[in-house]
């Protein structure tokens, strides 16, 4: 009796053990999914929202509010790799300001835990937030041909 007491104990530990490998790693995996798609996603999409003009030194960098949300919905969407059947993902614009050009977003995705559906008897979701600000100001204060900005 006292064997199958400590298999019994062995193999739920392990299978606890398992479970919480199991959630670390996709834990990982979608905190860098997130992180990448978050940075790629804004880094990208202000550079298709600004007006590249030639501007002059006096002149302001404009970005386009909608074109930003447009392209930062799309190049969010098309950089997640990592897709978890037991994942949601959320996005949104958490700040914008024209002077000086800088957009701050975040990305947040949700998992399900296996772990602690061994532990609890409830479902228990696991979030992680990446926020990223992008700041775009011109490289001098001299009039460049094409414009300051890359």
């Amino acid at each position: 009796m006292s064997k199958m007491i400590w298999f019994g104990l062995a193999v739920s530990i392990f299978t606890m053990c398992f479970a919480f490998q199991i959630d670390t790693t996709v834990l990982n995996a979608s905190m860098i999914d997130n992180r990448d798609a978050v940075k790629q996603a804004s880094e990208a999409s202000i550079q298709r929202a600004i007006n590249k003009g030639t501007l002059r030194v006096s002149e302001r960098i404009e970005i386009d509010q909608s074109v930003f949300n447009k392209e930062y919905e799309d190049f969010y969407k098309s950089n997640n790799d990592f897709n978890y059947e037991g994942s949601t993902r959320n996005f949104k614009v958490v700040k914008f300001n024209t002077s000086p050009a800088m957009v701050a977003v975040e990305g947040e995705v949700t998992n399900k835990s296996t772990f602690m559906k061994t532990t609890k008897d409830e479902d228990e979701d696991v979030s992680l937030v990446f926020k990223n600000i992008v700041i775009y100001e011109s490289k001098s204060k001299i009039k460049m041909p094409g414009g300051n900005v890359d």
